[in-house]
């Protein structure tokens, strides 16, 4: 399919909007279109990218995510509220569009919509996690044998709008940690492999920004969550309160907590 947009300088004449990037090895990048309709392909050559081919299926996508092998790859897509699945197998990289999955249950009021935020594969490399901030749930999508199912969905409390999630080892334990942009709170799961599905079950919940929230706390809205290598230290991005509480919050996690360090 051709691209509906010029690649790189002039004027664009339809309005395109890069939201998240996924690389394959050796020189190709996945690139959704926030704004639109179209996930395009890129490859690197001679420093430059060059785009490739571009495919269309819902509108918005706001993440990608492989599974192990990179042959598929599940977008999660915000402004349709639609979950899409990619062929990712062909020599070239190439799309090819499989099917779209839509949340199950009703949004949570006064949002409208669900709103699907990020895929995240599990530790198995069977499931994939999609925080579903307009739902207030935590979808899970089964990728054995092809099938892409929704087979779990955890739901969170009422108006806490989950944004990103991420997985965190302790000893033989495997926990979930997730951040709510409109609560601003992260909490923490532990997770339950059984009945074909995963499971969450909370363990604690706290705000972002520990024992000092904004004064303008009506306008926060957390954005990433990153757990590094060492699987101890966590980190997470206040933003648009326009105070100094515009930071990245330092969490430590423990044995079945986490404790709030410092902001940076």
């Amino acid at each position: 399919m051709a691209p509906a947009f010029p690649l790189l300088g002039g004027i664009r004449k339809r309005i395109w909007m890069p939201g998240w990037l996924l690389f394959k090895e050796p020189n190709l990048l996945y690139v959704v279109n926030s704004i639109g309709f179209d996930t395009s392909l890129f490859k690197l050559s001679d420093h430059k990218l060059n785009l490739i081919s571009s495919a269309t299926a819902s509108e918005g996508g706001v993440d990608l995510e492989f599974i192990h092998d990179k042959t598929r790859m599940v977008e999660a897509c915000y402004r349709s509220g639609m979950i899409d699945i990619w062929d990712t197998s062909k020599a070239d990289g190439t799309l090819k569009y499989m099917k779209s999955l839509s949340p199950p249950g009703k949004p949570t009021p006064p949002r409208n919509h669900h709103r699907p935020h990020q895929a995240v594969l599990d530790p198995t490399g069977r499931f994939f996690v999609v925080p579903n901030l307009g739902g207030d749930t935590l979808v899970v999508i089964d990728s054995e044998d092809d099938r892409y199912e929704i087979t779990g969905c955890t739901t969170v409390p009422a108006n806490v709008g989950p944004r990103r999630v991420a997985f965190i080892r302790r000893d033989e334990k495997l926990f979930l940690i997730m951040v709510g942009e409109v609560s601003n709170e992260v909490f923490l799961y532990e997770t339950d492999y059984s009945n074909d599905t995963l499971q969450f079950n909370e363990i604690e919940r706290q705000s972002t920004y520990g024992n000092s929230p904004p004064s303008n706390g009506s306008a926060a809205k957390v954005a990433e969550l990153m757990v590094s290598n060492n699987q101890t230290d966590v980190y997470i991005s206040n933003r648009v309160t326009g105070e100094t509480t515009d930071h990245i919050a330092h969490f430590e996690f423990g044995e079945l907590y986490m404790v709030h360090i410092f902001n940076t």
